[in-house]
């Protein structure tokens, strides 16, 4: 780092742009040296019960070549994989006899570590001698070309290791399932005859997975493969991998099975660039092409050579560039050395095991939009080591900027909060006192109730209005539910209808709020949509959501409006709010 701040304190105060200093800070930080850094010291990317469950889809159309020739049955692999664990941590508990002096102690403590070959015979036959012939080494005489972290590691690949009296010595269970869910690709690869098929079924296994997962957060009539996008009548064509869909938002998937290479995993800059430019600049120069095409009025959009018809016009799309392999320091390098143009947004790049991790704690279609939308606002305010550390900080107290801060750099102590949450609640492992750290405290049951009524009016608009609700902070979402209340309680009460409005970020929005007394629907509709209309106008906002309810519902909310049209002065509209809205009491509050 020395040479940049050589630069800076060289560099008379108030003569470096703000586009200079991005460019020399970006240039420090894409170095071939400060990206090694959070290569070697970042996470492993992945849990071994995530390999696990993977490793059948991943190689669904190779399990014929795996059987043929290496005797691999993929879909019991990972039930076998289970049960050597299981094996393993029975013998980490000692007996009495074990532990009598130092000598059968140390014995004890190998042996917590070793198999016999009885102990493979529980496991698949085939399986069990795929074990121990291909993901097996010798000491001695593995890893003889090996001099620094970064190149291949051949005990990573095969992590079982022979040592005499037919013993084999397990020191890192993880690197089992690893390499069982990566090497076999890399055993298909030698097969000249195999290759490409190889290639072509990564690829395709990676859409399906990616599928899967938005499938169940999004449902399966939301979520399309292979999706082709004219924008006009005789223009180009479009492709996205996979396309999800929720009102007026889509998400767009590419998926890259393209990993880094052993080059930049050791510090090589070039090949740094080179790869990044493959695994992910790519992948997002294909999906803004995608999402320019996907937002066009007018544009068809096309899956199986059929019309598909979406609900709402769409808005906005987020962008995934997702892999089937941790890509190290990913976050990083999209920072430093992604490409694009200054209006169009941030992608998302991220591992298919993020993706799991992600749609485990968001299994609600708008969560996860919501999710979505503030990674790509925020993607130059917050920094973190990984996708698991936004996630877990979003978790604990939304990804909103602090006023007080110009940029917030994410502790890993918030990833580590899912370490332990996840490990338990899916992986199987026990609970700790650690696992309830996660999640803000914060609960109000009367608003989350207002959000799923607003999600059930399935009115135009309302993922925006939801979008613009878990905006709120705790307090300014109480003080929504209060004035809620109050305002229904009183037009139950006297029969009258009963409204109030409410401005937020030094009112850039709003909410307007009616109990009506009217039981015509259609009446309602206009006068929530001429009062938050004259609201939004007379608060100089930006963005104003309607919310309207009967005297005779027991709903919180029966109706809803948005609008996100940017202010513009009218003079027949000052003119209105001045002569209609008389009197009232202003109110304001803090969004986040």
């Amino acid at each position: 780092m020395k040479p940049f701040f050589d630069k800076l304190l060289a560099t008379k105060p108030g003569t470096l742009s703000t586009e200079e200093f991005e460019k020399e800070t970006k240039k420090l930080f894409g170095s071939g040296e400060m990206m090694s850094e959070p290569i070697f010291y970042g996470d492993s990317g992945a849990y071994d019960f995530q390999y696990l469950e993977l490793i059948p889809k991943r190689y669904f159309k190779d399990k014929t070549w795996l059987v043929k020739n290496r005797d691999l049955d993929i879909d019991k692999l990972p039930d076998d994989l289970k049960k050597l664990k299981t094996l393993s941590e029975k013998k980490h508990y000692p007996t009495e006899k074990s532990i009598l002096d130092f000598n059968s102690y140390c014995k004890f403590a190998l042996n917590s570590f070793c198999f016999e070959v009885n102990d493979f015979e529980q496991l698949q036959i085939n399986n069990a001698k795929a074990l121990v012939t291909h993901f097996a080494s010798i000491p001695g005489k593995s890893n003889q070309k090996y001099t620094i972290p970064g190149e291949y590691n051949e005990t990573e690949a095969k992590p079982i290791i022979k040592i005499k009296n037919g013993l084999f010595f397990i020191p890192i269970f993880f690197y089992l399932t690893e390499s069982a869910y990566i090497s076999p690709f890399y055993w298909m690869l030698e097969d000249d005859k195999y290759r490409d098929f190889s290639f072509k079924n990564k690829g395709e296994a990676l859409e399906q997975i990616a599928y899967e997962y938005f499938v169940k957060v999004f449902g399966s009539y939301n979520v399309y493969r292979d999706v082709q996008i004219i924008r006009r009548k005789g223009e180009s064509i479009t492709d996205i991998d996979v396309l999800a869909v929720a009102g007026n938002k889509a998400v767009v998937v590419q998926a890259k099975s393209k990993q880094m290479t052993e080059k930049a995993k050791i510090g090589n800059e070039k090949a740094m660039r080179s790869d990044f430019k493959k695994a992910v600049q790519s992948s997002y120069d294909q999906a803004i092409e995608s999402r320019k095409a996907l937002l066009t009025k007018g544009a068809v959009f096309r899956v199986n050579g059929k019309n598909v018809l979406l609900k709402e016009p769409l808005d906005d799309a987020y962008i995934v560039c997702l892999s089937s392999e941790n890509y190290p320091a990913v976050v990083n390098q999209v920072k430093t050395y992604l490409k694009k143009n200054k209006k169009d947004p941030y992608p998302l790049a991220f591992s298919v095991f993020d993706l799991d991790i992600i749609s485990f704690y968001l299994t609600d279609v708008y969560q996860l939009l919501y999710y979505l939308r503030q990674r790509v606002n925020t993607a130059e305010y917050f920094n973190a080591n990984g996708e698991i550390g936004y996630l877990a900080f979003h978790l604990r107290s939304k990804l909103f900027k602090d006023p007080n801060a110009d940029r917030i750099a994410i502790d890993d102590s918030f990833a580590q909060l899912i370490d332990a949450n996840f490990i338990s609640l899916k992986g199987g492992y026990p609970k700790t006192k650690a696992v309830e750290k996660l999640y803000n405290k914060w609960a109000n049951a009367d608003f989350t109730n207002l959000i799923n009524q607003v999600k059930q009016s399935h009115n135009p608009g309302l993922t925006d209005a939801i979008l613009f609700l878990f905006d709120l902070s705790g307090n300014s979402a109480d003080k929504v539910i209060e004035l809620i209340k109050k305002t229904k309680e009183s037009a139950v009460k006297d029969g009258k209808s009963h409204d109030f409005s409410m401005t937020f970020d030094n009112s850039k929005s709003g909410i307007t709020y009616i109990c009506s007394s009217d039981k015509n629907q259609d009446n309602n509709t206009k006068k929530l949509l001429s009062y938050c209309t004259l609201r939004k106008y007379k608060s100089k906002a930006d963005l104003w959501i309607g919310l309207c309810s009967s005297t005779i519902s027991k709903n919180l909310v029966d109706q809803i409006i948005f609008n996100k049209e940017p202010w513009k002065s009218s003079k027949k509209l000052r003119l209105l709010a001045n002569k209609l809205l008389l009197g009232g009491k202003g109110i304001s509050a803090e969004k986040v």
